[in-house]
């Protein structure tokens, strides 16, 4: 959906090139194999380096990007989530990715006690998964995961109302 695309443009990944390997995660003592493949993945590389990866049918590194600090997450979130909305919108989309990219973004709000994201990135990262969760309601139109991707848009929606007095997911 364009005005998806726009809204993605416009308010994900408007820094510079992540160059310094130093300044993508915040080392704390977790997840540290995670951090030190985020650090050989996204080093130097930028966003759309990263889009190319995914529409190339490249690693997902999802484990990795929802380990990387606030600033890194949400430069890099534009790739996935411009990704996200590709594979939604195809004729043959890319369930794997779908749930697995759903998946993390719950991953992200539990990791983080709530969205990293400014309120209008979480808006519109919410717009999205309620998109995919109507998407997998809809016959036949994801072949193999309709279920599991209803299931972990609602865990995403769950877990980001522990964190916020607006309850989300009521759409469901």
């Amino acid at each position: 959906m364009p005005e998806f695309l726009t809204k993605i443009t416009s308010n994900f990944g408007n820094t510079k090139i992540l160059t310094n390997k130093d300044s993508l995660v915040d080392w704390d003592g977790y997840d540290e194999l995670d951090k030190k493949g985020a650090i050989k993945y996204f080093s130097r590389k930028d966003r759309d380096n990263v889009l190319n990866h995914l529409r190339e049918g490249g690693a997902y590194y999802l484990e990795e990007w929802c380990v990387l600090n606030k600033v890194a997450l949400s430069y890099c979130a534009y790739a996935y989530l411009k990704h996200f909305i590709e594979t939604l919108d195809s004729e043959e989309p890319d369930e794997e990715f779908v749930i697995f990219f759903i998946a993390q973004l719950y991953q992200v709000v539990y990791m983080h006690k709530g969205s990293p994201f400014t309120s209008i990135q979480t808006e519109i990262i919410k717009d999205l998964v309620l998109y995919a969760v109507q998407k997998a309601k809809t016959v036949k139109y994801f072949e193999y995961f309709s279920e599991d991707i209803s299931e972990n848009g609602q865990q995403f929606f769950n877990e980001l109302s522990k964190y916020s007095s607006v309850v989300y997911g009521t759409e469901y």
